[in-house]
Formats: structure tokens, C-alpha cells, sequence
């Protein structure tokens, strides 16, 4: 199953509960399409603690269905989605 990663950037300055609350509505939303599977997310922060960037790593038949889940979950579309090929982990111990 490919990977992409999308990347969210305007968010108009929600908070990380918000936004875990997004991600709780993509894993709900997810069931429906049982050939997507939202993997991981990941977010910086600005000074005031608000959300200034999403990375969502999700499994899935094309970076349509990625925008088709979170359009139904929540309506925040990513402003890329693309298709990521998994590299060779790092050593723990270098």
C-alpha cells in the first residue's frame, strides 16, 4: 500500500487539543475505507503554543483518499499530499 505525507500549513492557529480531536475524526472517518490508514501525525508549534504545521503519514490508495477522509472527518484539506517511499532506519546506537 503506498505511503504519503501530507502537510497542513494555514491553520488559522488551532490548539493540539483541536487538533487531536481532528485526528480522533480521521481515525473514526478511516473505518469506512478500510484501505486507509491515517499512521502518524506530527505538528509545530508557534511562540503562543498554537498549531503552525501538520504532517499526517497515511496509508493509502492514492492522495485523493487522503483528502476524501479528511474532508469527511473534519473539512481541513492538506495543502500537499505526497507520496513518500520508506527509507532504511537509523542505528539506535550511532
Amino acid at each position: 500500500m503506498p505511503l504519503f505525507l501530507d502537510t497542513h500549513i494555514d491553520l488559522n492557529g488551532i490548539s493540539p487539543e483541536a487538533l487531536s480531536d481532528a485526528h480522533q475524526k480521521d481515525l473514526a472517518t478511516e473505518k469506512q475505507y478500510p484501505e486507509v490508514h491515517f499512521v502518524q501525525y506530527w505538528y509545530g508549534q508557534n511562540e503562543d503554543g498554537t498549531v503552525k504545521q501538520i504532517n499526517c503519514l497515511v496509508k493509502a490508495p492514492s492522495a485523493e483518499y487522503v483528502n476524501k477522509v479528511h474532508a469527511e472527518a473534519h473539512g481541513v484539506l492538506a495543502d500537499e499530499v505526497m507520496e513518500v517511499k520508506e527509507g532504511v532506519p537509523s542505528s539506535e546506537t550511532e
